[in-house]
Order: C-alpha cells, then sequence, then structure tokens
C-alpha cells in the first residue's frame, strides 16, 4: 500500500481527513519552541532567488502555505501538485482567496508536466516514502530544476514515535486482538519502519546522493507531549 498510487489515490489520501488527523497531533503537542512549518521557511526563503519559481510536489492541503503566507514574497511564483485530485481541493480550500496566488496541478512525482530547468526550489516532504520509483522520481527532480537549483526534502526517522507503537502493541494484547501476549514488536516491520526503509532519516542522504551532487542534512528535534487520549486514537485511526 506504501507505494500503491491508486491506494493512495482512493483511500489514504482521497481526502485530507487522515493526513489531518496526524497533523493535528503535532500542533496541538509539539514541545518545539519553533513550529515546524517556520523552521522549514526560514531555511528555505534564502534558496529562492528574487522572481524565483517553487515546485512543491505532495503538497498536501497545503498547511505549509497557509502558515507562511504572509512571509512569502509577491514575486515568487509557485506551483503546488498533489497525485490527489482531494488534496488539490483541499489546499486551495484551506488558502481561500489566496489560493489564486498559486499554481495548481494534479501530478504524479515521477511525471511532472514542467520544462527541463524551469524551478529554482523543489520542496518534497514527507512524501518521497510514497513513490513507486524513488531513483526516477529523484532524476525528474533533477531534470525539472535549474542549474544550481535546490531540492528540500523532509522525512522520518525509523525511531519517529515508536512509543504509539507501543501503546498500539498492549492496546492488542490486553484486548486480545491480533497480537500475541509473547510477541515481539519488532517481528514484523512497524508502520514507521516501513516508511523509514522506503525514504528516511537513516538512508535518505545516500538515495538523494545517487542523484545530486551536494546533499546536506538539518535537523529539526521535537517531541510531543500529548494529553488528549482521543488525540492519540484519531491518529492511530487515520494510518493504514
Amino acid at each position: 500500500w506504501l507505494r500503491d498510487p491508486a491506494y493512495l489515490q482512493a483511500e489514504q489520501y482521497r481526502s485530507d481527513q487522515n493526513l489531518a488527523a496526524r497533523m493535528a497531533l503535532h500542533a496541538r503537542f509539539s514541545t518545539s519552541p519553533i513550529d515546524w512549518y517556520a523552521w522549514q521557511f526560514q531555511h528555505m526563503a534564502p534558496l529562492v532567488p528574487c522572481g524565483g519559481h517553487l515546485l512543491e510536489v505532495g503538497c498536501g492541503p497545503a498547511a505549509f502555505w497557509a502558515f507562511n503566507l504572509a512571509d512569502v514574497p509577491p514575486d515568487w511564483s509557485i506551483t503546488l501538485t498533489d497525485l490527489s485530485s482531494g488534496m488539490i481541493a483541499a489546499g486551495q480550500q484551506r488558502l481561500g482567496d489566496a489560493a489564486q496566488r498559486f499554481v495548481w496541478k494534479q501530478a504524479a512525482a515521477d511525471a511532472l508536466p514542467f520544462a527541463d530547468a524551469s524551478v529554482d526550489v523543489v520542496l518534497a516532504h514527507h512524501m518521497l516514502y510514497h513513490v513507486p520509483d524513488l531513483p526516477a522520481t529523484l532524476r525528474e527532480f533533477q531534470r525539472v530544476l535549474r542549474p544550481g537549483g535546490v531540492l528540500l526534502a523532509a522525512t522520518n526517522g525509523s525511531a519517529h514515535m515508536a512509543e504509539i507503537q507501543q501503546v498500539v502493541t498492549h492496546a492488542r494484547v490486553v484486548t486480545g486482538g491480533d497480537v500475541a501476549p509473547d510477541a515481539s514488536a519488532s517481528a514484523s516491520p512497524t508502520t514507521r519502519e516501513v516508511f523509514a526503509a522506503a525514504f528516511g532519516l537513516e538512508n535518505g542522504a545516500a538515495h538523494l546522493a545517487e542523484v545530486f551532487r551536494d546533499v546536506s542534512l538539518e535537523l529539526f528535534s521535537d517531541a510531543l507531549r500529548v494529553t488528549d487520549p482521543e488525540a492519540l486514537l484519531a491518529f492511530v485511526r487515520s494510518m493504514p
């Protein structure tokens, strides 16, 4: 399911409902002194030339742009793409009248409808673990980037929110679910481990280095202190 475009469009990302539950947990309970979207923007903005063209692949409901809208220079040309038409619709609704400042396209990450060397910055946040052919997708990003252009790609590590897996495993045990009391939580890969293996903190640089000459890592440190069980349950239910 992780790299199945049909499933991702028809089920997991048909609308922004599942993603919204996961985003809400971070937004409500993050302990970081700086918001994730603000941190991203601070790192991205200096890389964009005057009048630059930005392309976000897998834009989701455009939460990044809604958060930073007041700081977006008017001369930036911004195109937002997503595999899901439902996500495009959710992003346009979230931005309201400001949606007219952006160009919206439904497109697969490995078949972008843009000319060679036409983009200054490509954003690919928390989506590269979904593409069916990662090398082909990265080459597509390279194709559309101008000489000296930059790809910014965010992902999680293999230990990302491991406590949730522990809670779910325990719940299945005490309720007589499909995990036996003596079963090891590591007997089969967890969802977070599957995501990280596809494109994660531990192997992302190696994947990128196969296509891009200069790769660097910037770490965003955060923790969640969750005080609402319903918010945690909503997060769990949002996953496949």
